[in-house]
């Protein structure tokens, strides 16, 4: 009887503990801050911009020589460039700056509240398979140095 009991017990915590441990699957990988600044209008319908991030990852493993890019909150196929390649430990954070030259009605989207810029990470998981993961972002000051 005692062992029948151990083993209900065992069960009973083992299925709380897997539903502790297990995330969503729309959980982000990546979440962090962002901040725009030095924004200068170029004249051709396009402006000029520095864009600081601190990203943390929420990845089981750590996310070697991640790509970190810049792309259009409208079109996933639109990229304005990368901030490079990063080692981002799982559990830490990383911040990267880099200028970008953006569509102006890009700018204007993240400054008309719900819109963030889209923050991609490419990085090949644990089980060797490229993924990319975007960003979830709130804006609040960066601190760069």
């Amino acid at each position: 009887m005692k062992a029948l009991k151990s083993t209900g017990i065992w069960f009973a915590c083992s299925i709380i503990l897997l539903g502790m441990s297990a995330r969503p699957a729309a959980a982000q990988n990546f979440a962090g801050f962002y901040q725009v600044t030095n924004a200068t209008d170029m004249g051709d319908g396009t402006t000029q911009v520095t864009v600081s991030i601190d990203i943390v990852s929420y990845l089981p493993a750590d996310a070697v020589n991640a790509a970190v890019s810049l792309g259009d909150s409208v079109d996933p196929l639109a990229s304005y460039g990368p901030f490079g390649s990063q080692t981002i430990s799982s559990g830490c954070d990383v911040v990267l700056t880099a200028e970008f030259i953006v569509p102006s009605t890009e700018y204007a989207r993240w400054g008309s509240g719900g819109v963030t810029p889209n923050i991609l990470v490419g990085y090949t998981d644990a089980d060797g398979l490229p993924q990319t993961d975007s960003v979830a972002l709130t804006q609040a000051p960066v601190q760069t140095d």
